[in-house]
């Protein structure tokens, strides 16, 4: 591959933003407006969107994503962090954050990928090792009052360990 061929795959640098475009930048009250009159005009005046990326200094691909993420969600869609629905997927549930946290607590030695596979069978929702390793570094673990049962080997009954085990493989 020759230096042509590979300069092809680098992003293209986004110009700098005109004069006019950083003075109106100066009067925005809340930070939100800023998503929304990056796209005002090509929804409103069909502007064309490599244009009004360069008047903003901003790739044309982000300015296109913007607009279909409006016009899919309307104005949460622009702000980060937000979720867009109600059956938006992409946070957890509160009750889910919880119970990684607790099982982390419970039994440190899980590895993410194990909290990952009992929160699939216990909830019936996939999430990644990686949301797991975010939730965990998000929240501080909580105390740990006492075992649910006492460690297998302690547990002299076999019927006992065995009910043990069904018990903590229905939780999940």
């Amino acid at each position: 591959m020759g230096k042509k061929e590979t300069a092809k795959h680098h992003r293209t640098r986004t110009g700098k933003p005109s004069p006019a475009w950083i003075e109106l930048r100066k009067r925005f009250i809340h930070p939100g407006q800023l998503p929304y009159e990056e796209i005002r005009t090509i929804l409103n005046f069909d502007q064309d969107i490599n244009e009004r990326a360069a008047e903003v200094g901003v790739s044309p691909k982000t300015l296109a994503r913007k607009v279909q993420q409006f016009i899919q969600y309307g104005l949460p869609g622009l702000m980060p962090g937000q979720a867009h629905r109600a059956d938006d997927r992409r946070q957890l549930p509160a009750k889910i954050r919880d119970y990684i946290l607790q099982l982390k607590a419970e039994y440190p030695l899980f590895t993410l990928r194990e909290i990952a596979d009992i929160v699939d069978v216990k909830f019936d929702r996939q999430v990644s090792h990686h949301t797991v390793a975010q939730t965990l570094t998000r929240s501080p673990l909580p105390k740990v009052i006492g075992r649910r049962y006492p460690r297998y080997f302690k547990m002299r009954d076999p019927a006992e360990r065995r009910e043990a085990m069904l018990r903590l493989h229905l939780d999940g």
